[in-house]
């Protein structure tokens, strides 16, 4: 995850400290990061951490709650998309995560900054992503 991703997450879960689920518990409770990174790690180090259950392309936000008609929300978070840079790419093993997780009943989405991803979330949270995309 590079800097610009890492700070758009943090403030994706400072936000879900004032977001309520129907129980009044605080999303912060439950939402959490998937440390998935390969980090420039050996040959031996990565396949040590695929025999212990690491996966390539993961999201990195998993909202384990589920919520009619949804039995959870994973978020991949990309960096905000900047006029003139080049729009954030989605990797292939990403993106059949995210349809793996749909297939089995999850909402599961890109999002393109912090702002994307909160709105994500809270809609998630007031059942209100029927007719969203």
């Amino acid at each position: 995850m590079n800097h610009d991703e890492w700070r758009e997450q943090c403030k994706v879960i400072q936000a879900c400290q004032y977001l309520k689920l129907d129980t009044g518990e605080r999303v912060s409770d439950y939402i959490y990061a998937i440390e998935n990174e390969s980090g420039g790690t050996t040959p031996q180090k990565g396949a040590r951490a695929k025999k212990a259950g690491k996966k390539a392309g993961v999201s990195d936000l998993h909202l384990p709650v589920p919520i009619y008609p949804y039995c959870g929300l994973w978020i991949e978070m990309k960096r905000n998309i900047v006029k003139g840079k080049a729009k954030p790419k989605i990797t292939l093993f990403q993106q059949e995560w995210i349809n793996k997780m749909r297939k089995q009943g999850h909402y599961a989405v890109v999002c393109f900054g912090a702002d994307e991803a909160i709105d994500i979330i809270k809609r998630y949270v007031l059942s209100d992503l029927y007719h969203y995309k």
